[in-house]
């Protein structure tokens, strides 16, 4: 029956599918200037959303001591000023050489670190651990010469456009700064905005269900930047006392990939490994073995303190998320994958409750 809910959800979903259809025959004109505006909109708005997590719990520390919400946010923003010049002056310098050094001898580390491997596979105590396993010495090294090359015409050809990516989110970052004024200054406002548009009736069940939401989404962000952060110092610290060119470096890029459970450690511990590799092949064993140790820590340590088990996610549930959202939507698909899955299912349960309350007052007892 047209009039039956199942029809109409149902029509709306295939002229959905449709519209989808439609824009991917018509890319050039309709699908690519969307996602590019999509794109210039969104990026602000998500940092300036991110940032808003972190910075939201100090600003409300100074209001609750009666200091004016912009007065408050001006000084959280001095404060983070203050901290980000402080380590401009004294870390800043050693990022800027060794960036330069890296950027400079990066053909000759990926050749080096192949060499190392190829060296470390001709050893003969890695021939009979081979050898037990039925695998073709000659075939693993050429693979791993593959490799090496390939990343190195990788990082080649893609530079400039790495390039015009920077300037692109050095003109985004010239925007966020105001965009998460306004998220602090009005937050509760528009929080408050969005629920008067609720009906009386189901104020209350939207209520908690945006408290859960700011409670799932605050943990994760704050937790996953506290434990990001915990790492980088430890690698930091464990890659300076073996001796690793560019630990600073290295350090910084395990920060970021950290933020991806579980890929997140393997993705750094690469870039470490080749560039021990092109040391010394015993340093490659002991950037391994610094490597687990930071992660077992963060594993057993940090991320149960600090993050606890907030999400409630299986592990399991986790790797595949991962799996699929990478696949999908690359790097993105990595970064928000859990954090989405997290969201959708509070408002699963929360549906639920409500279709169950529902039914509960028509039919009570």
């Amino acid at each position: 029956m047209p009039d039956h809910k199942l029809f109409r959800a149902g029509l709306w979903l295939l002229l959905g599918f449709l519209l989808i259809w439609v824009g991917s025959q018509i890319n050039y004109v309709f699908l690519s200037p969307l996602i590019t505006i999509i794109q210039t909109l969104l990026t602000p708005l998500i940092i300036a959303g991110l940032l808003f997590f972190l910075l939201r719990s100090p600003v409300r520390l100074l209001t609750a001591r009666k200091v004016p919400k912009v007065l408050a946010i001006l000084a959280v923003y001095l404060v983070l000023i203050g901290i980000l010049t402080l380590l401009m002056v004294t870390i800043g310098p050693k990022i800027q050489a060794q960036f330069g050094q890296l950027t400079a001898s990066l053909p000759g580390f990926i050749q080096s670190a192949v060499t190392g491997s190829y060296e470390l596979i001709q050893s003969e105590r890695f021939a009979s651990l081979l050898s037990s396993s039925n695998i073709n010495i000659d075939e693993l090294a050429a693979r791993a010469s593959e490799i090496g090359m390939g990343i190195l015409n990788f990082t080649s050809g893609y530079l400039s456009r790495f390039l015009g990516v920077v300037v692109n989110l050095v003109l985004v970052l010239v925007m966020v700064p105001f965009v998460l004024f306004y998220f602090l200054k009005d937050g509760d406002r528009m929080y408050e905005g969005f629920l008067r548009l609720v009906s009386l009736k189901r104020r209350e069940p939207m209520r908690r269900l945006l408290e859960d939401l700011d409670k799932t989404i605050g943990l994760f962000i704050r937790g996953q930047f506290t434990v990001a952060l915990c790492v980088g110092v430890l690698l930091w610290i464990g890659y300076s006392i073996i001796g690793l060119k560019f630990a600073i470096i290295l350090a910084l890029i395990s920060m970021v990939t950290n933020v991806i459970p579980y890929i997140g450690a393997i993705l750094a511990a690469v870039p470490a490994v080749l560039v021990g590799l092109a040391q010394s092949p015993a340093l490659a064993v002991k950037v391994l073995i610094v490597t687990v140790i930071a992660q077992q820590l963060e594993g057993n340590l940090l991320s149960p303190l600090i993050v606890g088990k907030g999400l409630n996610i299986h592990p399991l549930t986790i790797i595949l998320l991962l799996l699929a959202a990478g696949s999908f939507m690359g790097p993105l698909g990595l970064l928000f994958a859990v954090p989405v899955y997290a969201v959708f299912k509070i408002i699963l349960t929360h549906l639920l409750e409500w279709k169950k309350a529902k039914a509960q007052e028509v039919h009570p007892g």
